[in-house]
């Protein structure tokens, strides 16, 4: 089993199910329109702001992995509540320990950085209870706690899977939870500040490479959000070489879906694959490591 006071890599990412590099992505979009609108004057301060913004992405990661403990705790506290009622059921006198013996989760409890995280964002269940009880009782009558507390096996790995089912399906779904969350590593810090300041000094490049493709358009005739993506993703094919290409042109077609039109999506698409086939041809695409994936 790994250290207590390393996070576990799977945790790092299963456990963010609401947290990805989308996430990120998004962000530096928002920063890239407000800067080439005028907003910023300087890169130095769109990138204050820009990190200022992940900083509440980050925030909601701990904050969900601070309700998985804090929904385990009232899960234990409910488990020993039951040995005392006047006519406790055999199996709430002999209850199953299999989920507090969960060795991610006991991973969690023992991981002094998440502890730390979580009283840096002072995040507190104190005052919200019934939000824990109301996950907590959807999760007592779930198939899937039913198959995993009867299920025979005792491995990590199925612990390890009962978590990320608990998650997809008990708080990052929760209602409640999601209510309550609206309002890094090195490695995602530097991904952010790199992609936000490549796509600028890039830009000009840029918008030559766009131009040759797109002869029966004017440039100031595209949408700058549409542009913007574009321009992120040849960026990230280009400097980025530990991201496959497959990854980075399924992220920005997923985002323009959220961001542009109908058409401005297929636009983005079109323009997207002719420009992979000019930058391959020029060898201007290199991949390595995990970027050599397919």
């Amino acid at each position: 089993m790994q250290p207590y006071n390393e996070m576990p890599r799977y945790v790092l990412f299963h456990a963010s199910l609401m947290l990805s590099r989308r996430h990120f992505r998004i962000k530096v979009l928002q920063s890239l329109y407000s800067y080439f609108q005028g907003g910023e004057a300087r890169i130095e301060v769109a990138e204050k702001n820009l990190l200022k913004s992940i900083d509440q992405v980050y925030e909601l990661y701990y904050t969900q992995l601070s309700f998985l403990l804090e929904l385990i705790h009232f899960y234990r506290f409910r488990m020993e509540e039951s040995k005392t009622k006047f006519y406790p059921t055999p199996d709430e006198i002999n209850p199953s320990h299999k989920l507090l013996n969960n060795r991610l989760i006991v991973q969690l409890q023992q991981n002094k950085d998440l502890g730390s995280q979580i009283d840096r964002y002072k995040i507190s269940w104190t005052e919200e209870q019934n939000v824990i009880r109301k996950v907590y009782q959807k999760l007592k009558i779930s198939k899937e706690y039913i198959a995993y507390i009867h299920s025979g096996i005792d491995n990590y790995i199925e612990d390890q899977e009962f978590v990320e089912k608990l998650f997809r399906k008990f708080i990052a779904k929760s209602p409640d939870f999601q209510f309550y969350c609206e309002e890094r590593n090195e490695e995602d810090r530097q991904f952010i500040l790199e992609l936000f300041r490549k796509t600028i000094i890039k830009s000009d490049e840029w918008n030559k490479l766009i131009d040759s493709r797109t002869r029966n358009w004017e440039l100031e005739r595209i949408a700058l959000t549409d542009i913007l993506l574009i321009k992120m993703a040849l960026t990230e094919l280009t400097d980025f070489s530990q991201i496959p290409v497959k990854v980075t042109m399924n992220e920005y077609i997923e985002i323009s879906k959220q961001f542009s039109s109908h058409k401005s999506k297929l636009f983005i698409n079109g323009i997207l694959d002719n420009l992979v086939l000019d930058l391959t041809e020029a060898k201007k695409i290199k991949k390595t490591g995990r970027g050599l994936m397919t």
